[in-house]
């Protein structure tokens, strides 16, 4: 068994998806697999997997899937993943040759006994273009939960995040009815921070690409209809820490109303998933800014 999966989910990826591969080649610690769902391509990914398959000396396992989104590729990839640690790399990523050995190293750095109060382990991203650091840390290595560090500490930029895989198990993506691209990430290690900490490193080991506009971050992060579950974590599930940081969850407020006026959906069949009368009062009073700025941005898009 491998002590690390890397899981990439791609979608007519097959021009970048060769950045993870010769990251992966470069790994000083290789006790590893790599896990690929396509998630629908047309582009002939699998063909330059086989490619891939014939000059890697590690495993890797190739899945192809209809389109679901990346979230049930994630869960998907669960289902195959038996190691003891989770890292996703999207289809774009690149990443120093020492990433695996890092996370590796700060995972072994907390004591055995106590691993099983922690999720896994946050690291830093750099500017491909340039190299320079994003965002910084208070100290080089520190324990903290993910909602702190984001709501109180105000970590909020790209991080790379390597978590255990039975937390990734027991706490999956939610999969929707409705058909999303993508379920927002930050909702479900949030939901981790509930109960598992994190350890954090000032370490920049992954490239960080701003100029991809067909991955599948890209894709997703601006659609309403994804960021609508992000906005109702908020108001539903951590309004705890709205006096630690009010500006965040006044824009939730607004952002909620906005999205749901942008798809068409009505306000009772939105106000309905929020709960409690204070929520929905607030809601409510983010509407008349929520309509103003679904209308800039246009309807049903």
């Amino acid at each position: 068994m491998e002590r690390i999966t890397v899981f990439t989910p791609t979608y007519n990826r097959r021009k970048s998806l060769s950045r993870v591969f010769e990251s992966l080649k470069r790994q000083t610690f290789r006790d590893f697999i790599w896990i690929i769902v396509d998630d629908g391509s047309t582009d002939d990914t699998k063909s330059l997997v086989v490619e891939f398959e014939k000059e890697a000396d590690f495993k890797i396992i190739y899945i192809y899937q209809e389109n679901a989104g990346k979230h049930s590729a994630i869960n998907r990839a669960l289902q195959e993943t038996t190691s003891e640690l989770f890292l996703i790399a999207d289809s774009d990523d690149s990443f120093k040759a020492n990433a695996l050995e890092v996370f590796i190293n700060t995972w072994e750095s907390i004591p055995e006994g106590e691993r099983n109060q922690y999720k896994g382990v946050i690291a830093k991203c750099y500017n491909a273009e340039d190299g320079t650091p994003i965002g910084s840390y208070p100290q080089h290595m520190f324990d903290s939960n993910d909602l702190d560090a984001y709501f109180v500490q105000r970590l909020c930029f790209e991080k790379w995040n390597i978590v255990r895989t039975d937390v990734m198990k027991e706490l999956p993506f939610p999969e929707p009815n409705e058909k999303l691209k993508f379920y927002p990430e930050s909702v479900v290690w949030w939901r981790m921070a509930r109960k598992y900490k994190t350890r954090y490193i000032d370490e920049n080991i992954r490239a960080y690409y701003h100029d991809q506009e067909n991955s599948v971050i890209k894709q997703s992060t601006g659609r309403a209809r994804e960021t609508i579950y992000l906005w109702r974590f908020y108001i539903n599930e951590a309004m705890d820490y709205f006096w630690k940081y009010p500006k965040a969850f006044v824009k939730a407020y607004i952002g909620y109303s906005r999205d749901n006026i942008r798809i068409g959906r009505k306000y009772k069949e939105a106000i309905s998933s929020i709960d409690g009368i204070y929520r929905k009062v607030l809601v409510t009073c983010g509407y008349p800014i929520g309509y103003v700025l679904a209308v800039k941005k246009g309807l049903n898009r």
